[in-house]
């Protein structure tokens, strides 16, 4: 979505330089920056998007951020204005407005209790998943076809749902997981988003235990640009990055995309989300630079580190300025 950036300039009475005057680049314009003691109009603000970044005192964030300051508001407020200065035309980016079919296979069984597949309790037993979660998500089952014996997830876009991701529940396939095509153009629990703190995860089960209304899934720690794009256009007020333990060079990777942006954490887990406490989860997305957590002694599944484990790890994060 494009902002009506220098409108809301206006409106507020803040002076702003346009393209091609001093500390102002293509696409952007520039002011002082509220948060330090610029003068000389250090703080560029994007047209396109609305994120800013002031070359001074190093502070950026969203346009959210941005009118939370500039107006002195809480955050609800500022949302409301974002709506009000937004004029609602894509830039630069693909259309991912076009209509999208989809169809569930009818020997799909919907999950109700009573009739699920013999193969579902057991699965989500394991995993530490309640048989009214999976049915509140809509999932499911499937005893013949492509999606045999797999807990099917259903990935929604504004209420409709444009793709599904199966896991299979016996662990004999060859392929765990089994995806309809394009769901790398989506997020899941897009549009469950609450609002303000984002949690960025891996997969699907990471999601469920973070929770609902706070994380979303890439369905891969191979993110698209087009996913990387849906999540700048959320404005959140802070990114954390809870990919799995194996995974930290993808989670710098996705840091660095998401950095120009908002303030960007990578959480420090051990082993897979999905198989960690709740409680011990909230502790590290809610505080995580105060709070000394361990996740292994959380989780009932997480691998033992050994030394080698542990300095790999800091080497990853010492590149993203984050402190184990």
């Amino acid at each position: 979505m494009k902002y009506k950036v220098t409108e809301f300039l206006k409106h507020e009475g803040v002076k702003y330089h346009e393209a091609g005057t001093k500390n102002t680049s293509e696409g952007w314009v520039s002011i002082r920056c509220p948060y330090c003691t610029d003068t000389s109009n250090h703080m560029g603000i994007s047209l396109d998007y609305g994120n800013f970044t002031c070359w001074k005192c190093g502070e950026k964030g969203g346009y959210t951020k941005l009118i939370m300051k500039i107006k002195d508001i809480p955050y609800e407020q500022a949302r409301k204005v974002v709506g009000y200065y937004r004029d609602g035309t894509s830039v630069h980016e693909p259309n991912t407005e076009r209509k999208v079919v989809f169809e569930a296979d009818p020997n799909w069984i919907p999950i109700k209790e009573g009739n699920e597949h013999p193969a579902l309790r057991p699965f989500i037993k394991r995993r530490r998943f309640s048989l009214e979660l999976v049915i509140q998500e809509g999932c499911w089952v499937a005893s013949e076809g492509t999606y045999k014996h797999r807990l099917i997830m259903p990935i929604t876009k504004q209420g409709k749902t444009v793709g599904v991701q199966g896991r299979d529940m016996t662990g004999k396939a060859n392929v765990p997981y089994l995806n309809s095509p394009n769901i790398f153009d989506y997020i899941y629990w897009l549009d469950k988003w609450a609002g303000r703190k984002l949690v960025i995860t891996e997969g699907i089960f990471d999601s469920w235990r973070v929770g609902k209304g706070v994380s979303i899934a890439l369905f891969s720690v191979n993110f698209t640009p087009e996913q990387l794009r849906q999540i700048v256009r959320l404005h959140p007020s802070e990114v954390l990055i809870a990919f799995d333990q194996d995974a930290k060079r993808k989670a710098v990777q996705l840091k660095y995309g998401l950095e120009p942006y908002f303030k960007t954490r990578i959480l420090n887990i051990v082993g897979d989300p999905a198989d960690m406490d709740r409680s011990c989860l909230a502790k590290l997305i809610g505080d995580v630079d105060e709070q000394r957590i361990d996740p292994a002694k959380c989780s009932r599944t997480a691998p033992k580190t050994n030394e080698a484990d542990i300095q790999r790890s800091k080497e990853v994060c010492e590149h993203v300025r984050y402190r184990v």
